[in-house]
């Protein structure tokens, strides 16, 4: 059972954000998010910051338009990457840098406001399901 301690106050920006095709498919799946942290679902579209409790929705234009506005290094490496996952994996990281917050899957349930609960530095929520992984990512 996972053990949850409440912290202060976060310093972690309250931006949340999600890998999705489309806003209009993540919608349903970012609902349990958007109601405990009412704010703005929209795609990255070239911003160079967000509101609080804004949802960030990174589909495969998004994360491109992002790796072309980074530096030539990123961009080197983003071009051999060849699997979607290793792309899609590099995308969050380089958001996650940029903009700091919370990245979840699109299938991850928010029951409780979590903000409070992670720890100064990186929180990753990992899926309960590693065998899964191998045909995931294939």
């Amino acid at each position: 059972m996972l053990q949850l301690h409440h912290h202060q106050e976060s310093t972690i920006p309250p931006i949340f954000h999600v890998q999705s095709p489309s806003v209009s498919s993540a919608l349903t799946e970012i609902e349990s998010w958007t109601k405990i942290y009412p704010g703005k679902v929209l795609e990255y579209d070239g911003q160079e910051e967000f509101e609080d409790h804004t949802h960030v929705v990174w589909t495969d234009k998004s994360c491109a338009k992002i790796i072309l506005q980074s530096n030539q290094r990123i961009q080197k490496i983003y071009s051999t990457l060849t699997q979607t996952i290793q792309r899609l994996d590099f995308c969050r990281y380089i958001f996650l840098h940029k903009f700091g917050g919370v990245y979840h899957d699109a299938d991850y349930t928010l029951e409780l406001p979590i903000l409070n609960y992670i720890p100064e530095g990186v929180g990753v929520v990992e899926s309960p399901y590693r065998y899964n992984e191998d045909v995931q990512n294939r």
